[in-house]
């Protein structure tokens, strides 16, 4: 399944999640009303009129029934909106609350410094930016989980026996299994049932807390410090009680189906797309067979897996092994994997290894299978990613990992190429940051120019986890000092223009996790994005007006064929207020539907590739585009035995 089939799929289930939701909702009202009714009825004397003729009781009741009803309906909703707002502060926040330990940006513990490795060649292959790591130190069994809303405010969670009881491989085939949840919006679905979920499971409690207000005025009656009309209320309230504990039941069981519905099948799905991520299945398939055989198995013992028992790589905890079951059967997911797949990764690892400039090759590109590369990648990609962060310099490596220097290497990698240029934004930075810092900003942004364009955006994906922990008000005034940056030369190139867009991307994402999905547009808001999007970009990439025509009629074309059909995009017409119009077209683009936004992750790749010249710097602006377009795209690998062009 590709990245968009499995988006619209999300999208399907959510939608199914809320009906069911709301068929939920409807019967545990009737429930309660039921047993106000009966309660109600016993106590005025009325039962048996009740029980004889329903309707007319009902009618000549009619206000307390409904009352009942909208009170019940209300408890539901609002304990739903509480719980989900409790949610909503992104996934290093839920992470926190499960007794996850944020691994330090210093830390020198092989096990953990392992991990982050891992994290981060994941994260850099699949083109999105690096979660927050954490590691649940006080549970000795085999589980991991990714949460959050969308991949700016997303984080990855592994228990401690992740650490201590699998291998590398292993530990790269769970990893590999979250990145799946994360790439296919799984994670923004698991919250969103978290929250929908405790409103169902808030009758039950109701009821456990009338019992035991009940049983506490039948205590009071029988030691006598209460008069004896008191006996009749304490028996009703403990009856009533007792019938919303039933009522909850139901409500629980009802949960328990549509998390095992839920989730069983996506299960499957991030197990195989973990053995595509890897080109291996022996990684996951050792990890899920080291949880057969350890006592401790899967199971989390400092976690209350009730809630979150859906979120994790494996079950944790020894109930529901059949129709409740979050996960499917051991052995049922080893039987999925099959036999083992050849590992591939070397071929990745030697093309990043050689240095590469922006003018450098690729291979195997093709602009009609852009659109099949989102959101998936390989071994290769992976491999790939491992030796660009291998071969980052010590002091990248440090900054990207520092909270007081990643917001410094953001701003050096808009640092310009023109020593003139460079020097007014030096002088501009030493005016706002001092001249330590600012001389920080100078050294950072030459080892940055050493290593080419292709290292820009893994750098800022590696980065952006250390910089989004600085209070809100820095990193607003990072934010304006990176603008007035790439406005320093006049005019802002279109790559610099990306990167500053997407660093705006992801902040949005971290600041306001629960509404980071873009809203949907309609047909014609779309028709004038995907045209202003290829417009501009063939604008900003063309030498000339002709180049630049021909380029965007190229990029309606293919759109059109991805389309299956010929939507009315407006004829070519040069931009002069790109940047504000590349706002809304981003904007407006991101809500597209699935179809729509493959189709135009196709006609961009097609515009920028348009003379059958594919370089480094260009495929990187295809990627930080189609990111802004939240289709994160993996990087493309060197064509094997090319030379640094220089």
């Amino acid at each position: 399944m590709d990245f968009f089939t499995s988006q619209e799929a999300s999208r399907r289930r959510t939608r199914r999640l809320l009906m069911i939701f709301a068929l939920a909702c409807v019967l545990i009202m009737l429930a309660v009303v039921m047993v106000v009714a009966a309660l109600f009825a016993a106590a005025d004397g009325t039962l048996g009129w009740l029980l004889e003729d329903p309707p007319a009781w009902i009618r000549t009741n009619a206000s307390l029934v409904i009352v009942t009803a909208l009170i019940t309906l209300a408890i539901i909703g609002l304990s739903s909106a509480y719980r989900s707002a409790r949610l909503s502060t992104g996934g290093g926040d839920i992470a926190r609350a499960l007794g996850g330990t944020e691994i330090a940006h210093d830390t020198t513990d092989p096990l953990r410094l392992r991990l982050r490795n891992v994290v981060e060649e994941m994260a850099i292959a699949s083109g999105v930016p690096v979660p927050e790591t954490f590691v649940l130190e006080n549970e000795g069994g085999i589980n991991a989980f990714a949460a959050g809303f969308a991949p700016g405010d997303a984080a990855v969670a592994v228990t401690r026996g992740c650490l201590e009881q699998l291998n590398r491989e292993e530990l790269q085939g769970v990893v590999a299994h979250e990145f799946s949840h994360i790439l296919n919006g799984d994670m923004r679905l698991n919250i969103r049932l978290m929250g929908v979920l405790f409103g169902i499971l808030v009758i039950g409690m109701l009821g456990r807390m009338l019992l035991h207000g009940g049983r506490f005025g039948a205590v009071r009656v029988r030691t006598g410090r209460s008069g004896s009309s008191g006996g009749g209320g304490a028996a009703l309230i403990l009856v009533g009680g007792l019938a919303l504990v039933v009522i909850g039941s139901i409500g629980v069981l009802f949960g328990r189906l549509i998390r095992a519905g839920v989730s069983r099948q996506r299960e499957f799905l991030a197990d195989a797309s973990a053995v595509q991520f890897t080109r291996s299945n022996q990684g996951i398939a050792g990890a899920l067979k080291k949880i057969g055989g350890l006592t401790e198995g899967s199971h989390l013992t400092a976690t209350d897996t009730e809630e979150v028992g859906h979120m994790l790589f494996a079950r944790g905890n020894r109930a529901y092994r059949n129709l409740f079951a979050t996960h499917p059967p051991l052995e049922q997911r080893l039987a999925a994997l099959g036999v083992s797949a050849t590992a591939a990764a070397g071929a990745g690892a030697r093309q990043a290894s050689a240095a590469m400039s922006d003018d450098t090759p690729v291979s195997g590109f093709a602009a009609g299978g852009v659109s099949a590369q989102v959101g998936q990648f390989d071994a290769g990609h992976v491999a790939y990613a491992g030796a660009l962060r291998e071969r980052l310099p010590t002091g990248l490596a440090d900054a990207a990992h520092s909270r007081e220097s990643a917001p410094l290497l953001l701003l050096a990698l808009l640092m310009h190429r023109s020593a003139a240029i460079r020097a007014r934004q030096l002088a501009m930075l030493a005016g706002q940051l001092g001249e330590a810092r600012c001389r920080r900003v100078e050294s950072l942004a030459e080892l940055v120019a050493q290593q080419g364009r292709a290292m820009r955006l893994p750098l800022l994906e590696m980065a952006f986890v250390s910089f989004k922990e600085r209070p809100d008000g820095e990193l607003r005034f990072y934010q304006g000092l990176a603008r007035r940056l790439a406005d320093a030369s006049g005019e802002v190139e279109l790559f610099e223009y990306c990167l500053l867009k997407l660093m705006e991307l992801y902040l949005e994402q971290a600041r306001a996790p629960s509404r980071a999905q873009a809203a949907r547009v309609g047909a014609q808001a779309g028709r004038r994005a995907v045209a202003d999007l290829l417009l501009i970009i063939a604008q900003k990439g063309g030498n000339d007006a002709q180049t630049s025509e021909q380029a965007y009629r190229a990029g309606v074309a293919a759109f059109r064929e991805a389309l299956g059909r010929a939507p009315d995009l407006p004829d070519y017409m040069p931009v002069s207020d790109w940047q504000p119009r590349l706002d809304a077209a981003l904007l407006a683009a991101a809500g597209l539907p699935e179809a729509i936004r493959r189709a135009t992750v196709t006609a961009l790749a097609c515009v920028i590739t348009h003379n059958n010249h594919v370089s480094v710097a260009e495929l990187e602006l295809l990627r930080v585009v189609c990111a802004a377009l939240e289709c994160p795209l993996p990087p493309q690998l060197p064509r094997a035995g090319s030379e640094q062009v220089t």
